[in-house]
Order: structure tokens, then sequence, then C-alpha cells
């Protein structure tokens, strides 16, 4: 098994187009470990749960799920206010609400 240190070293003699080649397969690696990470999240859930999530602008928001793709859920649920809005939230960020 090769260590990081070894992989570093070695790429400090490596070209730029095997720098990039690499990179790219990194980049599609992580990227395919997120999408596995999201789709074990949303199969805990199911249309009709109440769910929450923290939102950007702080505070949280307490959710009914409506919809699913993917990685992604749709959900309703009342804004501050008591506006009716539509969230689309990858389900890696959603928590069952309490009851």
């Amino acid at each position: 098994m090769t260590t990081i240190n070894e992989v570093l070293k070695s790429i400090q003699n490596m070209s730029t187009e095997e720098l990039l080649s690499i990179n790219k397969a990194l980049c599609a690696t992580i990227k395919l470990r997120n999408a596995m990470k999201q789709i074990a999240a949303g199969s805990e859930f199911k249309v009709g749960d109440k769910v929450q999530f923290n939102q950007k602008r702080g505070g949280t928001a307490e959710i009914e799920i409506t919809g699913f793709n993917r990685a992604r859920t749709s959900a309703k649920g009342f804004e501050s206010g008591n506006k009716m809005r539509t969230w689309t939230v990858s389900c890696n960020l959603l928590t069952k609400a309490a009851s």
C-alpha cells in the first residue's frame, strides 16, 4: 500500500498532463461518493414525512416531503410570516422532525 507521503513526493515529478488526469479522477471519485451519500440519506425518508433542515439565512425549517428525485427531495412548508413555500433540498441535509 502506498502512503500519502509517497504519493505527495511522486506528484512533484509529474507532468501537467498527468496532474490534470489525476485531478479529473479525484474529482469524479469525490462526486460519486457525495452522490452515494445523498442517495443513502434519501432512503431514510418517504413522501409525507415531516423533516427539518437548517436554512442558509439561519433558523430551522420544518417541512413535509412531497417528492423525490435521485438525491434531492421536494418539500413544502411554512416560511416565517406563514407563507407557504416549496424547497428542493439535498437529502443529506434533512433530519426527521420531532413528532
